[in-house]
């Protein structure tokens, strides 16, 4: 009788040999070795892997495909039985209000991830950067009040303007509609533009000369340092820019005095960060901007509504263009006269002469 324990020596001839692994080097031993030997505490190695933010807020559910192998019968019975699958309920998770978050609300991923900051944990950081921004450009700690004061005085007529030519071009409309005004006539309110808008023009204009002329007065003063022919320069292009204006049309008139505004502030603000100007002008001048930029966008909002509803009003250009055309009829008449003259001065010449060969 064979054992098997005899068998044992046969069978380990023909089994395979597992292929030896190739030493590693000596240095990487002497390395490994003084490294797991050490005692002292080891970094983990940080692989690149989304933050606890990502992980919390955009983290997906793992999807088991369990049928991916199934066929025919056995993938619809497997289909039928998740479809069936009815979902637990957990009211103490899962609210109406769960899952609404406000705009203004602090972020939740710092009580869900732990060691997450609140500063990372804020989903809304940008848009509270943005408001903090459009605060901070509204802020007039900084300004003297009685030069924002003063400066909002003198915006007054400005907006009134404004204010009337949006209420009356709304009136007319009105009147159009109705029959009659709500306050005013339309003949009245339309009498009312045109006396509006060559004030506002010339309103506009007046406020552009003043900005120009800060900067003559600060060259003056030497204030931030010595610059005469750029100040000067930038005091002479607001009025130069804005007086020609009063002889345009209310339309072209109001798009130019706003360029010129727009501009004038971004001088302004690059003379402020040049320091040739105090701290607070720039912000001083973008809330004057701002109000007379609004006006201007209301006064053509206003006009645009009545359209050719209004005859166009007498600006100084048809003035001008008038008191041309008077010129010419007074040209042609006096050359007329003097044709005239010079006939009658021939006639009673031929006459004295006829007279004389007579006589």
């Amino acid at each position: 009788m064979i054992r098997y324990t005899a068998l044992r020596p046969l069978a380990a001839a023909f089994k395979a040999h597992p292929r030896p692994y190739p030493q590693p080097n000596i240095s990487i031993r002497n390395f490994t070795h003084s490294v797991t030997g050490s005692t002292r505490p080891m970094v983990p190695i940080r692989l690149n892997r989304p933050t606890h933010i990502q992980d919390a807020l955009f983290k997906t559910s793992t999807i088991q495909l369990v049928g991916i192998n199934m066929t025919g019968d056995a993938l619809k019975k497997e289909r039928e039985e998740h479809r069936q699958q009815k979902l637990k309920a957990d009211p103490e998770h899962v609210t109406t209000t769960s899952s609404v978050r406000k705009i203004f609300e602090s972020s939740q991923t710092r009580k869900q991830v732990p060691n997450v900051s609140e500063e990372e944990g804020d989903m809304l950081k940008g848009i509270r950067a943005d408001l903090k921004a459009v605060k901070e450009a509204f802020a007039l700690d900084e300004v003297p009040p009685e030069v924002f004061w003063i400066g909002m005085a003198g915006l007054t007529p400005y907006i009134v303007t404004s204010i009337s030519t949006l209420y009356l071009a709304w009136d007319m409309n009105y009147a159009r509609e109705m029959g009659t005004g709500y306050l005013v006539d339309p003949q009245t309110a339309e009498a009312l533009l045109h006396l509006l808008e060559p004030v506002q023009i010339g309103l506009g204009a007046i406020i552009l000369s003043f900005l120009g002329a800060v900067h003559w007065g600060l060259e003056m003063a030497e204030y931030g340092g010595k610059h005469p022919y750029r100040r000067y320069t930038i005091g002479i292009i607001a009025p130069a820019l804005a007086w020609p204006t009063i002889l345009l049309p209310l339309d072209y008139a109001m798009l130019t005095q706003f360029i010129g505004f727009v501009g004038m502030y971004f001088m302004d603000a690059q003379a402020c960060a040049m320091g040739w100007t105090p701290n607070w002008y720039s912000t001083y001048r973008f809330i004057l901007t701002f109000v007379v930029g609004a006006c201007i966008i209301m006064t053509l909002i206003g006009r645009g509504q009545i359209g050719d509803a209004i005859t166009p009003a007498v600006g100084a250009r048809r003035h001008l263009e008038e008191i041309r055309q008077v010129q010419r009829e007074h040209v042609k008449r006096e050359e007329e006269e003097r044709s005239s003259r010079m006939g009658k001065d021939e006639k009673v010449k031929e006459s004295k002469e006829q007279s004389q060969n007579e006589g």
